[in-house]
């Protein structure tokens, strides 16, 4: 289940099993009718702190979880801590990273672009592991998606039309 108590068992067998003292980053899902199988919120610790209280070491590095071709980089609404980067992994396999607070490494030349309003299809290259974002400020979304095939039953299309609330 999701309670505190399986949580923090599950982690601690895990931690037992894989032989290690600590883990940086709980990973979990609850699903529900808008929201899609492969989407995540990752939550910062930091994002308790006061906001005023925020340094710029509070900032955690967002990376690439594979090789792949960053495809596009764009702003979402008037935020301009608040971007979009979509990665292709190849075989119709994608990673986007929603709400993402920063750029940085090899996308670090176009923030003011992106902040500007303007979206951008770089077609960079980047390798598994490679720093090209910051976050601090607010969970970010972060979703696989597979781009030849829609799993029907997991998620609401018409919720996304109707604006219902998550």
């Amino acid at each position: 289940g999701m309670s505190r108590k399986h949580i923090i068992e599950g982690c601690r067998n895990s931690l037992k099993r894989l032989q290690l003292d600590y883990v940086d980053v709980i990973f979990s899902h609850r699903p529900d009718h808008v929201t899609p199988i492969d989407h995540a919120y990752i939550t910062l610790k930091v994002a308790n702190k006061p906001e005023s209280t925020r340094t710029e070491a509070d900032y955690v590095p967002v990376s690439s979880p594979a090789d792949g071709t960053i495809i596009l980089i764009g702003g979402l609404g008037a935020s301009t801590t608040s971007h979009r980067v979509v990665i292709d992994h190849g075989c119709g396999v994608y990673t986007v990273y929603m709400v993402l607070n920063r750029f940085a490494g090899v996308l670090s030349k176009y923030q003011s672009q992106v902040d500007n309003g303007q979206t951008i299809n770089p077609k960079l290259p980047i390798k598994s592991g490679e720093i090209f974002g910051l976050q601090r400020d607010n969970p970010i979304d972060f979703n696989v998606w597979d781009g030849s095939a829609w799993l029907s039953g997991f998620a609401n299309p018409a919720a996304y039309i109707t604006g219902d609330a998550w």
